[in-house]
C-alpha cells in the first residue's frame, strides 16, 4: 500500500472517530433530557395516583385574592403573549373572569395563576395557545376550555397523554372549584 493510501485510511479513521465522539456527546445530552422528562412524568403520575386514592395533594390551596396580593403585576403580559394576542383571529367571546387556574411547579408549589377571560381558551405546548405549558408531555393543542350557560367545560383535543381530572382520565369535564387537572406532567387547580 502506498503512503498516500495509508494517509487516506488514517484520515478516514480519524474522521469516523470524531463522528462517534460527537454522536456519543449528543446521545449523553439526549439521555439527560430524557431522564428529566421521565422524572417529571413519574412525579406527575404519583400525584395523580395519590389524589385518586386520597382526594388530596397535600398542598394548601390559595384563593385568588391571596395570590393577587403576592403578585406584583399579574396583568402585565410579556412580549410573546402580546404578539400572540395580536395574531389571533377574533373568534373568541370575551367574558368577565369567573374562573381561573393555579398552575403548580414540578414540586407542587403555586407557580402562577391564569384567569379565563375568553372562550374558547386553549391550553397546550404550542406557542399559539392561550396558556402555553413548557412540558413536552403536553400535546401542542392539548385541550380547550369552553363555556355554556354560565358553566365551564374542559375538552381534551385527542392528546396522546390524556387529560386527568382529580386523578381520572377524561375527554371532557364540567369544571368546579378545587379540581386538580393533570395535563402530561403539568398540574393545575381550578379556582373561581
Amino acid at each position: 500500500m502506498s503512503i498516500i493510501s495509508q494517509a487516506a485510511v488514517i484520515l478516514l479513521i480519524l474522521f469516523m472517530i470524531s463522528i462517534l465522539i460527537r454522536s456519543n456527546h449528543e446521545l449523553d445530552e439526549a439521555a439527560v433530557g430524557g431522564e428529566h422528562f421521565v422524572d417529571s412524568w413519574a412525579i406527575a403520575q404519583a400525584k395523580k395516583e395519590e389524589y385518586q386514592l386520597t382526594g388530596k395533594t397535600g398542598e394548601e390551596e390559595m384563593d385568588f385574592a391571596d395570590r393577587e396580593e403576592e403578585e406584583d403585576d399579574r396583568a402585565s403580559y410579556d412580549q410573546e403573549e402580546e404578539e400572540a394576542e395580536e395574531e389571533k383571529v377574533p373568534m373568541t367571546r370575551t367574558l368577565e373572569p369567573e374562573i381561573g387556574f393555579l398552575l403548580l411547579d414540578e414540586e407542587g408549589h403555586p407557580d402562577r395563576s391564569v384567569m379565563i377571560d375568553h372562550v374558547p381558551f386553549s391550553i397546550g405546548h404550542g406557542s399559539g395557545n392561550d396558556l402555553v405549558l413548557d412540558d413536552l408531555s403536553v400535546a401542542r393543542n392539548h385541550c380547550i376550555i369552553d363555556e355554556a350557560e354560565g358553566k365551564y367545560y374542559l375538552n381534551d383535543l385527542g392528546s396522546g397523554t390524556g387529560t386527568y381530572v382529580d386523578g381520572k382520565r377524561t375527554d371532557n369535564a364540567l369544571l368546579e372549584r378545587g379540581m386538580h387537572i393533570f395535563l402530561g406532567a403539568s398540574e393545575l387547580i381550578v379556582e373561581r
